[in-house]
């Protein structure tokens, strides 16, 4: 079962059809206003998309403070070098080590019914 919209029959800029416990609300566009828009997402969709796009991120103490990394972005958008903090306030992670018995600790799932298939040298020399 689909839901298909069909156009009012009275033509008015809004209106609103309540029916079975939804509201609809049709809004009217002019053909110009909808290419319009159709143009400004074309751009907006070619900007981000481009291989140099810029990234503006925005950090702020309203949005990013549980954020680890709050202190360096913010260094890095007011035009700082991050490094200081990086190096003061981070450590680097050792390297991960796969445990026995855990998900990915083994190739090829031995643990959990899978077998590595069998190859053979010399087959196809």
């Amino acid at each position: 079962m689909y839901a298909q919209a069909r156009a009012p029959r009275r033509v008015a800029p809004i209106e609103q059809r309540t029916e079975g416990g939804f509201r609809r609300t049709w809004l009217r566009r002019a053909p110009a206003d909808v290419a319009a828009a159709g143009r400004g997402l074309g751009a907006d969709a070619a900007e981000m998309t481009r291989e140099d796009a810029e990234v503006y991120p925005v950090p702020s103490a309203a949005n990013c403070p549980p954020c680890p990394y709050f202190e360096p972005r913010r260094a890095l958008q007011a035009g700082r070098d991050p490094q200081p903090i990086l190096l003061s306030r981070y450590a680097k992670r050792p390297a991960l080590v796969p445990q026995e018995g855990r998900l990915g600790g083994r190739a090829w799932s031995l643990g959990r019914g899978a077998a590595p298939p069998r190859f053979q040298r010399g087959q196809d020399d």
